[in-house]
């Protein structure tokens, strides 16, 4: 994953872009209260080798105590993310309960930050998540892909779910949608009624070309940068892109491009 920082004396910021959000460790001084006015952010506190605060209010960061300032991505509410880490730092029971859909986007979302503590050697912050559900545990394994010049000559096509397009594979990090694509209407929504995480993504994709958007059809090409956001952007995602999208034969994009183990 790539990302940008910056270093200061008392201070070192990670940004892992807009769908990952923003971790800032601080060494002296507080992590300010999350507020309206600003991006949402979530603090937690550890002394030596446990965590022994996660909140979203002020907190003074003493002698010998780290603090780390999660500044959340749109996607990602406070309202379970706060239990998510007291779970799975702290050990505590999630309260509210987290639904499991919702376990495995932030298990997702916390992977990089796992990552970048266990690089700075925080290693006993990564604890075991108590009774993680089985699908957030194969999700890690995931199959690789590899584009190559080839590919970028071929038309996959989608059908699925009502949603119709043409997609070209045109460079490493450019899908490239043709127009008169047919999109989704309606995003699926949780048992609680909310937009899920991966809606929430593709609505905001949608927000980003709503100017080639018409009832819900393209009206000019449109290009993202993955085979998963072409998913969540034309039918909201929810199964796996790779084998949806075909070439005229019926071979899918995941044969074209997966790498043999």
């Amino acid at each position: 994953m790539n990302f940008t920082g910056s270093l200061a004396a008392n201070q070192l910021v990670i940004d892992f872009g807009a769908d990952q959000g923003q971790a800032s460790l601080i060494t002296k001084g507080s992590l300010p209260a999350s507020t309206t006015a600003v991006s949402t952010t979530v603090n937690l506190l550890w002394q030596a080798d446990h965590v022994v605060a996660i909140s979203q209010q002020k907190m003074a960061v003493a002698a010998g105590e780290t603090g780390l300032i999660l500044t959340l991505p749109w996607a990602i509410t406070a309202d379970y993310l706060l239990p998510f880490l007291k779970q799975t730092l702290m050990g505590t029971v999630a309260v509210p309960p987290i639904p499991a859909n919702l376990q495995t986007e932030l298990v997702h979302y916390w992977q990089p930050f796992q990552q970048l503590l266990g690089f700075l050697n925080q290693t006993a912050l990564l604890v075991a998540q108590p009774d993680a559900p089985a699908k957030a545990k194969e999700t890690v394994a995931k199959a690789s892909h590899r584009w190559r010049s080839e590919v970028s000559k071929i038309d996959f096509q989608i059908n699925y779910r009502g949603s119709q397009a043409t997609v070209r594979w045109a460079s490493r990090n450019q899908m490239i949608i043709a127009a008169g694509a047919t999109l989704l209407a309606e995003a699926p929504l949780n048992k609680d009624g909310s937009l899920g995480f991966s809606a929430r993504f593709a609505s905001q994709l949608r927000q980003e070309h709503q100017a080639a958007i018409s009832h819900f059809t393209t009206t000019a090409p449109i290009t993202l940068k993955s085979v998963n956001e072409v998913g969540l952007f034309l039918y909201f995602g929810g199964t796996n892109s790779w084998l949806v999208l075909q070439d005229q034969q019926g071979k899918t994009i995941d044969a074209w491009t997966v790498v043999k183990k």
